[in-house]
């Protein structure tokens, strides 16, 4: 074979490697997403909790004082936060199941729960505004025919509890009512230790809905 020709070939040969791996690189599956910063707010919450709290009397439920025990664990993966909770409130004992997250693509935190006193689930999304987490719900249409919109908030967050209230105000109004109020603290907690008022030297950043 002259040297011409041995050439042409390895160059075809060389080509058509070059090729295959081109090809090979663009078809490559995209290296598989990893939990940000967002998330890592998430675990916040990962633990049990102690919460408690008052319901005004609305036309969702009576008013009364409410309770719950509450377990949240860190899903495989590292997206999500699931948090289990039993209680008992003004409906009776209450269990309630409770997923939260972050989506990248709306730049929100999400929340999707269940409980043993509704027929649907209950969704929201939050940000974070100032020093509080804010959740606002899908408008709810009442038997009367208005509708309302609603909003959860945290705030007074320290490494061992937080304060949270839920408000709702008539779709696109500014009055707004609040339905629910309350504290969650941490197992372990110092009873010294301040969720309701004074915020402490030290603190941290993030939900939980009852």
């Amino acid at each position: 074979m002259s040297s011409k020709r041995f050439l042409a070939c390895s160059t075809g040969v060389l080509l058509s490697l070059f090729a295959i791996t081109t090809i090979a690189a663009a078809q490559a599956p995209p290296a598989p997403p990893k939990p940000g910063p967002e998330h890592e707010q998430l675990k916040y919450f990962v633990g049990k909790w102690t919460v408690e709290g008052d319901a005004k009397p609305s036309p969702m439920m009576p008013g009364g004082k409410f309770s719950s025990n509450d377990t949240c664990e860190l899903f495989n993966g590292g997206f999500f936060v699931v948090c289990r909770s039993t209680g008992k409130g003004p409906m009776g004992p209450s269990s309630e199941l409770g997923i939260m997250g972050y989506d990248r693509k709306k730049q929100v935190y999400t929340y999707y729960g269940i409980t043993n006193h509704e027929g649907m689930a209950d969704t929201g999304e939050g940000k974070i505004e100032g020093d509080n987490w804010v959740y606002t719900t899908p408008v709810m249409e009442l038997p009367d025919g208005k509708k309302l919109q609603g909003r959860y908030t945290i705030s007074n967050k320290t490494p061992t509890g937080y304060n949270f209230k839920f408000e709702t105000a008539l779709e696109a109004g500014s009055d707004w009512s609040i339905m629910m109020e309350g504290k969650a603290t941490k197992a372990g907690a110092a009873k010294t230790d301040k969720t309701d008022g004074e915020m402490p030297k030290k603190s941290e950043s993030m939900p939980k809905k009852s």
